[in-house]
């Protein structure tokens, strides 16, 4: 089956690649946590990086979107395609075994978001026209994974890092189903982008199609 997130994967791709190049020269000039046992950067650095990368590509980017098919709920970042055919919905994370689950729930909460339908009498009628024409989405869960000196060390890098093979690699007890999971949103290879040279934090993300709302 034709997947647009595997059409556009290596536009992702390069828009991923750049994100860590970017956090990677800021990290160079500071490291924004401590160094007493909680020295992860927080998951909102990669969404300025990412929607900073964005915005130079045109698209328009929205931070903390409503998402209606949840009370209460948003999605961490929106971005719409310049020509306002498709769009980009994010949530961030920090990656580790402990947070696999929360990854894969925010997977699930990407894959029933829809752009809501607005009032022309509010919004106007491109607004509202927009709202309903623009069906094709690609959810994205992206984070920070701190590696060891040795990335074969790490069963959750080599998954991110298998390319398809991932359900062949033994995550450990605690992560039992996670990769089943996962791999059933991953729709483009996965990748693992080298972050910064000097702490072994890689950016990874998983790229899959939102089902169209209409």
């Amino acid at each position: 089956m034709d997947s647009f997130a595997h059409n556009i994967g290596g536009r992702i791709d390069n828009w991923l690649e750049l994100t860590a190049r970017s956090l990677r020269k800021s990290f160079q000039h500071f490291w924004p946590s401590d160094a007493a046992g909680r020295n992860d950067p927080c998951e909102q650095n990669v969404a300025i990086h990412l929607a900073h990368v964005l915005l130079r590509e045109e698209f328009s980017v929205f931070a903390e979107v409503r998402h209606h098919g949840l009370d209460n709920g948003r999605i961490d970042l929106l971005a719409i395609e310049p020509d306002r055919n498709w769009f980009l919905a994010f949530e961030f994370k920090k990656v580790w075994s402990g947070t696999v689950s929360a990854v894969i729930e925010d997977l699930a909460k990407l894959n029933q978001y829809r752009l809501p339908e607005l009032c022309p009498a509010m919004f106007g009628k491109m607004q509202s026209e927009f709202s309903v024409t623009c069906q094709r989405g690609v959810g994205l869960a992206a984070g920070l994974l701190w590696v060891p000196p040795d990335p074969v060390q790490s069963s959750l890098f080599e998954f991110w890092g298998s390319e398809g093979a991932a359900g062949n690699i033994k995550l450990g007890s605690e992560l039992t189903g996670a990769a089943d999971a996962l791999n059933s949103y991953w729709a483009t290879p996965q990748r693992a982008w080298k972050n910064a040279d000097s702490s072994r934090y890689y950016l990874v993300a998983i790229a899959f199609d939102i089902p169209a709302s209409r």
